[in-house]
């Protein structure tokens, strides 16, 4: 989830308007470390032998998902079994017969593409001149539609956030399901807050914050971390002095130089084999093995001199 906040820079006095809105708002998000993959068909395969000699038969092919989708990625659409008459030569007189399709077996359950797929069986091939089988005999879908946003109730309101004159209070709500694809999205508004009136109050003293510290340092050595800086509350405020607006601590991205990438390692060759023949034409191995496997990022290992 992602969130952002904003603040009461005045409150309403002297009969002023409330404040209307939320102070917070949250909205769903995808990972941005694992982006969106849409399916894809791999190559066909080659034709099978024709199912008879003359009289037409079938022969068929198939392909695969390469790469099938991933991440609310968009699901191929297509079939993945085909089926073309072949050997139309006329054979002897006998009395022809057409192709029979089977019943479709149950969906697959959903994996972690998202897909569904169902598969069915020639029951009969054609024979002598018969109609040759028109259908896919595998189906594939997206099995997300429906994963639509789901939120809590609201819960009931908090108190009021002053014990004298007029303050906020608020009320939340939670996602405790994420939609998938291009189903329905979550609300903006997970946070909501109102104006509360109670008595007046007395004298007032306001809060104060302490000017900012300096910025700590990286969390990272080499690459991409962040750094803190805080401050403190000068003075607090009694019940009728406004609340500080802003945060005691505020976090900013930094970054030292570039980390070193820790490439692929080669241990050293074993000695030769013994030669597989005496005499003649034999062969004979050896072997090395990777020491170091390179990070994630750096080149793969390649098998070279």
């Amino acid at each position: 989830l992602k969130t952002r906040v904003r603040a009461i820079l005045q409150p309403p006095e002297n009969g002023g308007r409330q404040c209307d809105g939320e102070l917070e708002e949250v909205i769903p998000c995808l990972p941005t470390e694992m982006p969106k993959a849409d399916c894809a068909f791999g190559p066909w395969t080659g034709f099978t032998l024709c199912s008879k000699l003359c009289n037409g038969g079938f022969h068929q092919r198939t392909r695969a998902l390469d790469p099938p989708a991933s991440f609310g990625g968009k699901p191929c659409d297509g079939p993945m079994h085909e089926i073309e008459s072949c050997n139309a030569r006329p054979c002897k007189h006998e009395q022809p017969r057409s192709c029979i399709l089977g019943e479709w077996d149950e969906w697959s359950n959903c994996g972690d593409s998202h897909l569904q797929t169902r598969v069915r069986q020639i029951v009969q091939p054609p024979l002598y001149g018969g109609a040759t089988c028109a259908g896919s005999l595998n189906e594939i879908r997206s099995c997300s539609s429906g994963s639509d946003c789901k939120v809590t109730q609201w819960t009931p309101w908090d108190e009021c956030d002053k014990s004298c004159g007029e303050g906020q209070r608020q009320r939340h709500r939670q996602v405790v399901k994420n939609p998938l694809d291009n189903s329905k999205k979550c609300p903006h508004s997970l946070v909501e807050s109102e104006g509360c009136h109670l008595n007046p109050c007395p004298d007032k003293i306001n809060c104060e914050m302490d000017p900012w510290a300096d910025w700590k340092p990286c969390t990272a050595s080499c690459g991409m971390g962040h750094q803190v800086r805080q401050r403190s509350y000068a003075r607090q405020r009694n019940l009728a002095g406004l609340g500080c607006l802003g945060n005691l601590e505020e976090t900013r991205h930094c970054e030292v130089h570039a980390c070193a990438c820790k490439t692929c390692l080669w241990g050293h060759w074993q000695d030769w084999s013994q030669c597989t023949r005496h005499c003649g034409r034999g062969q004979r191995t050896r072997e090395r093995k990777v020491e170091r496997f390179p990070e994630k990022g750096c080149p793969p290992c390649e098998a070279l001199d």
